[in-house]
C-alpha cells in the first residue's frame, strides 16, 4: 500500500539494466543494492518498512505486456528517481519514462508544492549534456540531482563513491544516500499531508490545531560551485541544514543566461547572506553567457548587496578559497576572477574573502547567523501543562498513530507510545506503570483486530477502577468497512472517525482533556 493517498506506488525507480550488471558475478548489481539500501533508510525516516511502496522493474524489457506494466507503474507513482548514466541516455525506454513522468506532473501541477520537484535524478555516471535527447535536456535542469561520483575537471576522470564500512573515513556514498532518503521522505510526507492525488485543495482536515506563530527559518544562498569543490559545498550545506537553515538555491540552476540571472536574483533577495566557493577551475558557462556559473553568481550577489545597502538590510557575503589554492598557477580566466574578488572596490556591503580551512569557514558562517538571528530569551512558562495521553496501538496502525500524535502535540499534550521489544513481563510492567502516570488512554481501532481492541479496553477499565479523573477513549478510524466496537461503557468516549476527518473528530477528546478535574 502506498504512503501517499491516490497512488499505487510512492517511488518509481527508472534505470538502464546495463548499470545493474555486477562486475563480479557473485555480487549484487549497483541499482539493486541502491534500491535495498534506500528502502532501509527511507523506512527509518518514515517510521516503518511497510509504510511505503518503491517500484523497480527487475526484468529486461521485451514484450508488450511487461511494457504496459512499466507504463502503468510510472503513471501511478507519486515521485520518481532516474538513475542517469550513458546507458540511460542510450535507452529509448528510460528517456520515455522521464519525459512521460514529467509531462504527467505538468498536468497535475500543485501550487502548494511551491515549485519543489517530484523528480529526483541519481547521477551514476557523468553524461555530457549533448548526448541526452533534446526532450531530456530540456527537463533535467528542473530536477534535483545527487551525484554518486566525483569528477576531476582537469582530467575528466570519474571516481565512484564506494560502499564503505562504518569505520572507514570515506562516507561519501552513505552521506549522499542519506541526503536522497531525507529529501524523498520530506516530499512523501508533504504529498501525504496535502492529501495526495485525491485531495481537495480547499480543505485539509489533517492540518494541525492552531498554535503559536513560528518565525521563518533563515535562508542562506550557497552558490553552486565547480565539481572540484562540490564535496566542500555539500559538507557546508549539511551543516546549515542541520541548524534549520533554508539553503538556496532549492532548484537546479537554469542553463540559460537570462533565466539564470532571474532565478539567482530572486533567491539572493530572499537570503540573509550569501556564500561563494572559489577553487582551481573557472567552470562551465550558461548558454549565451561569457561568464561561468560561479562568476555570474558572484556578480549578482554584489549587485543585490548594493541594492540592499543599509543598516540591517544589507547582504553579507563570504567568498571562500581553500588554503592550498595557488593563484599564480591558475588559468588566466580563473586567476582574473580571483583577483577581481580580492580587489573589489569598497562598498557599503563588501565581501569577506576567507582563505581558511573548511571547518573555520563553517564556524565563521555559524557565528554570522547567530549575530543576524540571535536566539530570543527563553519565555517564562505560565501556561498549565497539557495532559499525558497513552496512545495504545498495534503496528498496522502506526501511520494513523503518527497523525494523531501530531494533532495531540500541536494541542500541547504529551504522548506515550507502547514498547514492542522486550520480555513479556517487562512490557506488561511498562504498560501498567505508564498508565498510572497518564491522564488519558486513547485506544486506536483502525486496522487492528477487534478482539485486541476490546481486550485492551476491558483490561484498562479493571486496572484503573476508581480513577474518576482518567479519560478513557477509543478512536474508531478508517477504513469504514469493518465490525462495530460493540461496547457501551460508562464514561467511555467513542471518537468516530472512519471518514478520516481527524482534526474535527478529535475535538471532543481534547475538550475533555482540557476540562479534566
Amino acid at each position: 500500500m502506498a504512503y501517499v493517498p491516490g497512488y499505487q506506488h510512492d517511488v518509481f525507480i527508472s534505470y538502464a539494466h546495463v548499470d545493474n550488471e555486477p562486475l563480479v558475478k557473485s555480487e549484487q548489481g549497483w541499482v539493486a543494492s541502491f534500491h535495498r539500501e534506500l528502502a532501509l533508510l527511507l523506512a527509518r525516516k518514515l517510521g516503518r518498512r511497510d509504510a511505503f511502496a518503491l517500484w523497480r522493474d527487475e526484468k529486461v524489457r521485451g514484450n508488450d505486456e511487461f511494457e504496459d506494466t512499466i507504463d502503468a507503474a510510472f503513471r501511478h507513482s507519486a515521485v520518481a528517481i532516474f538513475v542517469l548514466s550513458p546507458g540511460f541516455a542510450a535507452s529509448t525506454w528510460c528517456c520515455r519514462e522521464l519525459t512521460g513522468f514529467c509531462e504527467r506532473l505538468e498536468e497535475e501541477a500543485d501550487v502548494r508544492l511551491e515549485g519543489r520537484s517530484r523528480v529526483f535524478k541519481v547521477l551514476f555516471a557523468h553524461v555530457p549534456e549533448e548526448e541526452m535527447p533534446p526532450d531530456v535536456q530540456r527537463l533535467l535542469p528542473r530536477t534535483v540531482g545527487y551525484a554518486f561520483f566525483q569528477r576531476d575537471p582537469s582530467t575528466g576522470r570519474e571516481v565512484s563513491f564506494r560502499r564503505t564500512e562504518e569505520q572507514d573515513e570515506d562516507q561519501r556514498y552513505w552521506c549522499k544516500l542519506d541526503d536522497l532518503a531525507r529529501d524523498l521522505a520530506e516530499m512523501l510526507k508533504t504529498l501525504r499531508r496535502l492529501g495526495g492525488r485525491d485531495a481537495e485543495e480547499e480543505e485539509d482536515d489533517d492540518a494541525p490545531m492552531p498554535g503559536p506563530a513560528v518565525a521563518a527559518a533563515p535562508a542562506v544562498y550557497l552558490a553552486e560551485a565547480t565539481d572540484d569543490l562540490e564535496p566542500d559545498r555539500e559538507d557546508l550545506r549539511r551543516t546549515l541544514v542541520q541548524r534549520g537553515v533554508t539553503v538556496l538555491p532549492e532548484q537546479p540552476l537554469q542553463p540559460d543566461g537570462e533565466e539564470l540571472a532571474e532565478q539567482v536574483r530572486t533567491d539572493l533577495r530572499r537570503a540573509a547572506l550569501s556564500i561563494h566557493l572559489l577553487g582551481a577551475f573557472y567552470g562551465r558557462r550558461p548558454a549565451g553567457e561569457a561568464r561561468s556559473f560561479t562568476h555570474v553568481q558572484l556578480d549578482l550577489a554584489a549587485e543585490v548587496a548594493r541594492e540592499r545597502a543599509g543598516p540591517g538590510t544589507g547582504l553579507p557575503r563570504f567568498v571562500w578559497m581553500p588554503r592550498s589554492l595557488d593563484v599564480s598557477a591558475l588559468r588566466s580566466d580563473q586567476q582574473a576572477l580571483v583577483q577581481a574578488v580580492e580587489e573589489e572596490p569598497d562598498s557599503a556591503s563588501p565581501a569577506a574573502v576567507l582563505k581558511v580551512g573548511l571547518e573555520e569557514l563553517k564556524e565563521t558562517v555559524v557565528r554570522k547567523l547567530e549575530e543576524l538571528f540571535p536566539r530570543p530569551p527563553e519565555p517564562l512558562v505560565t501556561e498549565t501543562p497539557g495532559a499525558v495521553v497513552y496512545l495504545s496501538c498495534r503496528p498496522e496502525d502506526d501511520p494513523e498513530a503518527e497523525a494523531l500524535c501530531d494533532l495531540l502535540q500541536a494541542a500541547r499534550h504529551d504522548v506515550v507510545l507502547p514498547l514492542r521489544e522486550g520480555q513479556p513481563a517487562e512490557l506488561d510492567l511498562h504498560y501498567r506503570t505508564n498508565l498510572q502516570y497518564c491522564d488519558a488512554l486513547l485506544v486506536l481501532y483502525a486496522r487492528s483486530p477487534l478482539p485486541w481492541v476490546r481486550d485492551e479496553l476491558l483490561k484498562v477499565r479493571r486496572l484503573l477502577a476508581g480513577r474518576r479523573d482518567f479519560v478513557l477513549s477509543v478512536y474508531d478510524g478508517p477504513p469504514p468497512e469493518k465490525e462495530e466496537l460493540g461496547l457501551a461503557f460508562h464514561n467511555l468516549l467513542l471518537i468516530e472517525c472512519r471518514d478520516g476527518r481527524r482534526a474535527e473528530r478529535l475535538r471532543p477528546f481534547l475538550d475533555r482533556l482540557g476540562g479534566r478535574p
